[in-house]
Order: C-alpha cells, then structure tokens, then sequence
C-alpha cells in the first residue's frame, strides 16, 4: 500500500485521475480496442506521470469469464498490440506488448490448440476433487493465452485480405455523413500525368468573398507550378459555390477542417501532399521546395510566412 509506481500500473477500470491533466496531456487513442489505457499511459509519463498503489481499493469483475472468452480476448489483445507497436516502433511499449517472434510461435504452435484445449477441460472438470492438478491446469491457460494472444499479432482480423491491416489503422470514413461526391474536375489537361504531388485544399466558402479567394489560390497554384501536379478540393458544404480548376470533392454539410484536411489526404494519388489552407498564396519555387524537403530525408517541411509565426 503507498508503493509508487509507474506508466505500467495505469489500467483503468480501477484508476483514478485527475480531469485536467486528461484534457492537458492525452484522451485516448480511439483507434484501439485493447490495452487503450496502456497505450494512453505510455503518452502520459513524459509529463512526470505517478501511479499510487491504495490497496483498499478494490474491484470486483461482475461477468463470468470462461477459456473461450478469455481466449478470444487474449487474441483481440495481439491485434490491438499489433496496432500500438505500429504507432510506438522502436519502444519499450511495443517491444513490450508485440514481442519479436509472434508469427513463428503462432506457425509452429498452432496445430497445438486443439488439443491444448481438450487438455484444460480434463484439468477442469477433475480439479474441483484434485487441486494438485492446478499447477498444470495453470500452465496449460498460459500456454494457450500466450499462443492466442501470438495469433492476434501475427494475423489480421478475420474478413481482412491485407496481413498488415491490422498494423495501422486505415484513415477512417468519418463518421455521421456520406464520403464527399466527386462535383467538379476543373483540372488542366494533361496536368500531373502522373502527380509527383498532391496540393489538397479544405474550403468552406461561406460568402462570395471566400469563394473567390478559393479560386485565387488554386489558380495560383497552377500559375507556378514546377512539378507535375494534382489539386484535389474538399468542400465542407459551402453556401457558395463557385467552379475551380481542380478535382472537387463536396460534403452535403460542414464536417470541420480535420475532417477535409484527411480526407483530401486520402483522395490525393501522388506520392508528396502539401496541405494548404485556401486563403494562400504560393510563390514560385515553393513547390519545389516542399519537395525536394520531403523527399530528401525524414522530415516535415513547414514554409516561413509574413505572419512570423
């Protein structure tokens, strides 16, 4: 009791903390279905994060939870570490939830289950008038849990074609609307066959003012272009709507700046997106720039602009 501990001791369902640091530091990862605590107190401890042991406060599980259930929970855990470690690579929290050599326990242990199972119900049914079979009845559930939580890393979800589905999460469809209707393609022709990069612009034109700016921007975009480009538009359901030289993608409402910054990110086809806002105007070189940057090493590349920001 009083022991402090550290990001390992934050599991929730029995944890209290404060509000604050939540809405300061991290809410969770609603990519995940397993271990969403864990992964969220891995974030947690660069602010200094402590766990306080108070041995009074119990929890009480009010479910029953048989070999079955817990299997397929062990094996929904592996997938859902398979996740973390592709968020975490390199650290101790993936090395610690995805441990090197999943996928050969799973190949050379899977022909086991079966009979790993048939051998825990005998230990079950007999341990009630043997409890010196328990040691063994405890090692089989080890053994099986360990195996079922290998497949969960080493194989996708059931109905996924793509191994490494599982591994990072595909960018949503938000959720609560259609996916935007292709409206309009503007584009030049011939233009970016094939785009070596994407410029994808959110607009939400809500006075004939904007919409103008919008269309300033994408032409000037096209006026100094270098590299063979693409432009590809969401529109967040602009009251006003006016024609752009540009693949246009349109919300039937507005669905918010994140929602059209991913989702042009997600339509765009070239190997390079720049994200630009549709009150900017670019200059020559600019294009050549953000790529060469992008290009030329790991890294985010952010332009100087006369807001000295």
């Amino acid at each position: 009791d009083g022991q402090v501990l550290d990001w390992h001791g934050f599991w929730e369902g029995r944890v209290s903390c404060k509000r604050s640091l939540l809405l300061r530091r991290g809410l969770h990862d609603q990519r995940l279905n397993y271990s969403i605590d864990v992964e969220l107190a891995w974030r947690l401890r660069v602010t200094g994060l402590r766990m306080v042991y108070d041995a009074s406060a119990v929890s009480l599980m009010a479910r029953p939870v048989d070999v079955d259930a817990f299997g397929q929970r062990c094996e929904a855990k592996g997938r859902a570490h398979a996740t973390v470690a592709a968020l975490h690579p390199g650290t101790e929290i993936a090395s610690r939830l995805a441990p090197d050599g999943a996928a050969e326990l799973w190949e050379q242990k899977q022909q086991s289950v079966g009979r790993l199972r048939q051998r825990i119900a005998a230990l079950e049914a007999s341990a009630a008038a043997d409890g010196g079979v328990l040691p063994e009845l405890h090692g089989a559930y080890r053994e099986l849990f360990r195996i079922l939580h290998a497949k969960g890393l080493a194989t996708p979800a059931d109905g996924d074609e793509d191994p490494a589905a599982g591994l990072l999460p595909a960018t949503p469809t938000p959720a609560g609307g259609p996916e935007p209707a292709l409206v309009h393609d503007g584009s030049p022709p011939g233009a970016g066959s094939p785009p070596q990069l994407s410029v994808t612009i959110p607009v939400w034109s809500r006075t004939p003012e904007l919409a103008d700016m919008a269309r300033r921007t994408v032409e000037r975009v096209w006026e100094v272009a270098r590299v063979p480009t693409e432009v590809v538009v969401v529109d967040n359901g602009s009251p006003v709507e006016v024609p752009l030289p540009a693949r246009v993608y349109r919300y039937p409402e507005n669905r918010g700046v994140s929602v059209g910054w991913n989702t042009g990110i997600r339509l765009s086809s070239a190997p390079v997106v720049a994200v630009l806002n549709s009150d900017c105007r670019v200059e020559p070189g600019w294009d050549e720039a953000l790529l060469d940057a992008a290009t030329d090493g790991r890294r985010i590349a952010f332009p100087y602009t006369d807001h000295c920001d």
